[in-house]
């Protein structure tokens, strides 16, 4: 597969996932004000969703235009573990969001800690990938 296939699916899932975290948190900072914009953004948040989703299945498809049979360095083949965790994080994410419109009360909070606490881990274990992997082809 090109490398262009390869890493501009992994960095297009990166920007997906950077243009959906500002939505909610603004959201929340904004209902935490009691500003009437909260509503407006609300309505956006269907973005969010999309994006997540997005996101998630750009991070799976890098993965699967990624693989090779080449052998590599130890630090790349861990580099390529810890992508797995990322893609796997970001699908339990996704799901997660998907499922938060449907609850309420305690459990949507709760719901709402594990779906960042997934997206926390989809990014550090991303972020080691390209640390081991590198940003770009050599």
């Amino acid at each position: 597969m090109s490398h262009l296939v390869a890493y501009g699916t992994g960095w297009l899932a990166a920007a997906a996932l950077a243009c959906a975290v500002p939505l909610p948190l603004s959201l929340d900072l904004l209902r935490r004000l009691h500003r009437p914009a909260a509503r407006a953004l609300e309505r956006r948040l269907r973005l969010h969703y999309r994006l997540g989703g997005t996101a998630a299945a750009l991070g799976v498809l890098h993965g699967l235009v990624s693989i090779t049979r080449a052998p590599l360095p130890a630090g790349a083949e861990a580099g390529l573990w810890l992508a797995c965790g990322a893609a796997v994080a970001l699908v339990f994410a996704a799901a997660l969001g998907a499922g938060l419109r449907a609850l309420g009360g305690i459990e949507r909070e709760r719901a709402r800690r594990r779906h960042l606490a997934l997206f926390v881990a989809a990014v550090v274990l991303g972020g080691l990938h390209v640390l081991l992997n590198g940003p770009l082809p050599t």
